[in-house]
């Protein structure tokens, strides 16, 4: 990797550095929009940032009608397995706040969508409300759910000071544009020993590793950046947060499926190829064969996706 001195425009978001190295050029591998961009590590701290980093307009053709494919109610999934899955996606989001927070409060989900998550929580007996940059999301949620969303932003939601108990931020961090604005509003919003927990992609996981450029959690260029738990774990330090666990109860087989795929793509192997190598890897047998093996990526922190809980201290020493 070649040592690069940045610009005025390109520092660490976590530690303000401006050495950097380069990890990879590459391309959207998703949708195959074009554009070339840097993913580059801080020699300082290790985070992972894309150059350029473009803007809110600028990032608009890369989600395009076909990328925001927000899901609809549960309780609407025709396919029954399907349907069970993602009910026991959502149990597994809802148990990690009640592990933290043991009575019903006040939750703020950023980057809601449809408001899947928070009207499972409502259920629950919690207070809920969201943030998200799409109308068309937002409109379902609040239509769908009767949820109070937030359209932008949460930076210009206008939210009140320690207002919530709880904000979740599901594979969202890596997607906000000013990442040291978003944490600051957060911890502004968390009451007093309130409790932020979020899901995002691990850049120390075993199959970045092994798939390089094509490993799904660069998502170049909508990934601004990528965390390891180590600079996560620092990152939430610097805003004073105490009580960070870093953990993993995600990113098993879809993600390495996604990852196969975007390495297939680059290949000039055979259609009928890499079908057959997608529908194996794909099966229920081997799902069931390798579901061990992602198990134990998440014992030790190095699957696809990490998670994060933290705290906001219960008391400021003035």
């Amino acid at each position: 990797m070649n040592t690069i001195k940045s610009n005025a425009h390109m520092r660490c978001e976590n530690c303000d550095h401006d050495q950097f190295s380069l990890l990879f050029s590459g391309s959207d591998k998703l949708l195959g929009i074009a554009g070339n961009f840097d993913v580059l590590e801080c020699q300082n701290c290790g985070l992972y940032l894309i150059d350029p980093k473009l803007n809110s307009q600028q990032m608009e053709k890369y989600y395009p009608d076909e990328y925001i494919c927000y899901l609809e109610a549960i309780e609407d999934e025709r396919n029954p397995l399907t349907r069970f899955n993602r009910y026991l996606g959502q149990r597994k989001r809802s148990l990690q706040v009640a592990r933290r927070v043991k009575n019903p409060g006040k939750i703020l989900d950023i980057g809601c969508a449809t408001g899947i998550f928070l009207n499972e929580m409502q259920k629950r007996g919690w207070e809920c409300q969201g943030v998200e940059p799409d109308q068309t999301a937002v409109d379902y949620a609040r239509r769908r759910f009767g949820l109070d969303v937030y359209c932008g932003v949460v930076e210009d939601a206008n939210l009140p000071a320690e207002s919530f108990d709880v904000v979740t931020l599901w594979d969202v961090l890596e997607h906000v544009y000013d990442l040291n604005s978003t944490m600051a509003e957060i911890k502004r919003v968390l009451k007093p020993g309130g409790v932020i927990i979020a899901i995002l992609p691990n850049a120390n996981a075993f199959e970045r590793y092994w798939f390089k450029e094509y490993w799904v959690g660069w998502e170049v260029p909508r990934h601004y950046r990528t965390f390891t738990p180590k600079t996560i774990t620092d990152f939430l330090a610097k805003f004073g947060f105490e009580d960070i666990e870093i953990f993993s109860f995600t990113g098993r087989h879809g993600a390495f499926m996604l990852s196969i795929q975007f390495w297939l793509n680059s290949t000039d192997m055979a259609e009928w190829k890499k079908k057959t190598i997608m529908t194996v890897l794909g099966s229920f047998i081997v799902r069931m064969l390798t579901l061990p093996i992602f198990m134990l990526f998440e014992m030790f922190n190095r699957s696809t996706e990490m998670s994060f809980a933290a705290r906001k201290p219960a008391f400021v020493e003035k």
